[in-house]
């Protein structure tokens, strides 16, 4: 198979960690404390950001294939126990929010952890209903295409 050395390019650089560094490099010219680009550096997230109070998780009921998630559904519940603003002027608790463990085309198994629910003791049961009901659990996968088209520079980008 041919692969474009541009994308073999881009990932190398993630893997060797030398967009990890410019990233931070970028982060450290726009203000953010070289001691604060190290703890990024060294994965303490916890350190930067804080750490909300409670961390629920949100388990599959039934084992299958994840089938879709609906993302929309699931920032709104997110955004009521305080990710987010309804209002202008609401303010965000950084601490809170949903990490999906679990994405669509995932093989699961009863029990299997799919997503934790981040909040201070403002997630209602409704709110973690809303996200549990985001997944869609099937019994059938159906491939996942990740990458839509590859481009290049002699492709027609006008509209």
């Amino acid at each position: 198979a041919v692969v474009s050395t541009q994308s073999t390019g881009a990932l190398g650089k993630f893997r060797d960690g030398s967009a990890l560094e410019k990233f931070l490099e970028i982060l450290v010219n726009q203000g953010v404390s070289a001691d604060i680009a190290d703890k990024l550096r060294k994965q303490e997230y916890e350190a930067v950001m804080g750490r909300a109070k409670y961390v629920e998780e949100i388990q599959a009921e039934t084992e299958g294939f994840i089938e879709s998630v609906d993302s929309l559904s699931m920032a709104k519940a997110a955004v009521l126990f305080g990710s987010g603003r309804q209002v202008p002027g609401d303010l965000i608790d950084h601490n809170v929010g949903i990490r999906l463990r679990r994405t669509k085309g995932d093989k699961v198994r009863t029990g299997d952890v799919l997503a934790e629910v981040h909040h201070n003791g403002n997630a209602t049961k409704d709110h973690i209903t809303d996200i549990k009901e985001s997944f869609k659990i099937g019994q059938s996968c159906k491939p996942i295409k990740r990458i839509l088209k590859i481009m290049s520079k002699d492709d027609d980008f006008s509209y």
